[in-house]
C-alpha cells in the first residue's frame, strides 16, 4: 500500500507492525528505491499469493523462491480484495497477520500488502528478473507475466505439493461436521 493509500485502522496496525518488523513494507517507492540499488547484482523474484492458512506448499513455494534468486519479494493482497476473490468467509487472518507471518521466513526479503488492482502496477515498478506462481497456475494469464518476459525475465512455476488453502478449509469444515 502506498504512502497516500494508508486510511483505515487496519493500515495503521500494518504500519504499527512494519516499525516493528523492516520486512514488511508500507511504501511501495521505498522498496522500489531499495530494489533499484539492488537490481545491478542481484536477481529479483516476485511472487504473490494470498497466504490464508500457511501450509507445506507456501513453504516449498518460497524455499523454491530463494533457490533461484538474490532477493524474495512477496506481495498479498488486502483483506477487502481476498474477500472479492474468495468469497465470503475470506481470508481466515488479517493482511496484517499474513504479512507478519511470511516475513517470518528467512528465505523472504519483503512482504508487501497490496490494494486490488495494483499488482499490474507493482510488477511495473518493480521489474523483477523473475515472476513465481505455484504451479496450479500454469496454463492461466498470470498478471504481469507479459511485462516480466518482454523485460527479459521469465515466469517460474514452483512445484507445490499438498493440499491447497481452500482444500484445507474444505477438510476442517468437514471434520467439524462429521464431529457434530
Amino acid at each position: 500500500m502506498g504512502d497516500a493509500e494508508r486510511s483505515s485502522p487496519a493500515d495503521a496496525l500494518l504500519e504499527a507492525v512494519c516499525q516493528s518488523n523492516p520486512k514488511v513494507v508500507v511504501s511501495l517507492q521505498a522498496l522500489v528505491s531499495e530494489i533499484d540499488v539492488l537490481r545491478e547484482k542481484h536477481k529479483i523474484l516476485l511472487t504473490n499469493g494470498v497466504f490464508d492458512l500457511l501450509h507445506a506448499g507456501h513453504a516449498e513455494l518460497l524455499q523454491q523462491a530463494r533457490l533461484i534468486s538474490d532477493f524474495v519479494v512477496v506481495t498479498i493482497p488486502s483483506d477487502s480484495d481476498v474477500r472479492k476473490q474468495k468469497g465470503a468467509g475470506r481470508p481466515i487472518q488479517s493482511h496484517q497477520d499474513r504479512a507478519a507471518l511470511i516475513s517470518c521466513f528467512e528465505f523472504v526479503d519483503r512482504v508487501l500488502v497490496y490494494k486490488a488492482g495494483c499488482l499490474e502496477q507493482i510488477i511495473h515498478l518493480i521489474r523483477p528478473n523473475i515472476l513465481l506462481k505455484g504451479s496450479d497456475y500454469r496454463g492461466k494469464q498470470i498478471v504481469g507475466g507479459d511485462y516480466v518476459a518482454s523485460l527479459g525475465g521469465e515466469v517460474v512455476f514452483a512445484e507445490r505439493s499438498g493440499p491447497s488453502t481452500s482444500g484445507l478449509i474444505s477438510k476442517c469444515i468437514r471434520t467439524i461436521d462429521q464431529e457434530d
